[in-house]
């Protein structure tokens, strides 16, 4: 049997120091529904990352103090690369237009993960 491993020593090689490998967190995000969504409260932020039916996690930051709501356009294929996208922007706002230039990134936040589910309003 040929060895397939890109070692040559017929060991994978190991997972990169992030944990998951960049190709599973792509499939990962393509067995997702579109509309996938998870959720970040960062005060004064809500971060809102959304999987769009193209494919694309787009993003939305509600300011609770300044009362805005920022709508970055659709622009990462998977979770991982959009939650630091997500980060790396409410950081740039903060500094930039919520006017705090000491913001900086938690070292760690809790996205909560869910797929909404459509609810039919009759009057």
């Amino acid at each position: 049997m040929p060895n397939l491993s890109p070692t040559g020593t017929g060991v994978p090689p190991p997972a990169p120091l992030g944990g998951r490998s960049a190709h599973v967190d792509l499939l990962h995000s393509a067995m997702l529904p579109a509309g996938y969504t998870c959720l970040a409260e960062i005060e004064p932020l809500t971060i809102e990352i959304y999987l769009s039916t193209e494919g694309l996690w787009a993003m939305h930051m509600l300011d609770r103090c300044g009362a805005f709501k920022v709508i970055l356009p659709p622009g990462e294929f998977s979770l991982a690369a959009a939650k630091e996208k997500a980060l790396v922007n409410a950081e740039y706002y903060m500094r930039k237009y919520g006017g705090d230039r000491s913001w900086t990134q938690p070292a760690s936040v809790d996205w909560r993960e869910f797929t909404p589910r459509n609810v039919m309003w009759e009057t």
